[in-house]
């Protein structure tokens, strides 16, 4: 079974030896295992755990869709890496989404809406980027 694991910045893994991996989609924490049922399902920021070769790798993952044929897996992220985050900076980055979501919700314009929206996933990825640095 092909797993491959895409973003905006590239292929981050393609392989043969996969043999489970974790993620979380917007229905729950789900576990797919080689010759998973097709599948077609959207995925929230969080961690994804991937098993291969006898080794556990964690990938810190944005929103995307993942899609399995029974035989291969595709996952499809706008954000997939693998480490080296600092916990400083994300802290950072996370306060200042949540002051200025905070300054859109209290302004109530509905203009801003979409402004609101790229803020909350940009945290949602940091949270993603924190819980990597922290395992």
């Amino acid at each position: 079974m092909l797993l491959s694991l895409t973003s905006i910045s590239g292929i981050a893994l393609k392989t043969e030896a996969f043999e489970r991996l974790t993620l979380s989609t917007l229905d729950g924490v789900i576990t797919m295992l080689p010759g998973h049922e097709p599948l077609i399902s959207a995925l929230k920021p969080g961690v994804m755990s991937v098993w291969f070769d006898g080794q556990k790798k964690d990938y810190a993952i944005g929103g995307g869709i993942l899609e399995t044929d029974g035989v291969d897996i595709k996952i499809i992220a706008d954000m997939i890496e693998d480490g080296g985050h600092n916990l400083e900076e994300i802290a950072t980055r996370k306060a200042q989404a949540l002051a200025q979501m905070q300054e859109y919700q209290q302004k109530g314009d509905p203009l801003s809406l979409e402004a609101y929206i790229e803020l909350e996933q940009a945290y949602l990825k940091d949270v993603a980027r924190e819980q990597l640095a922290m395992k």
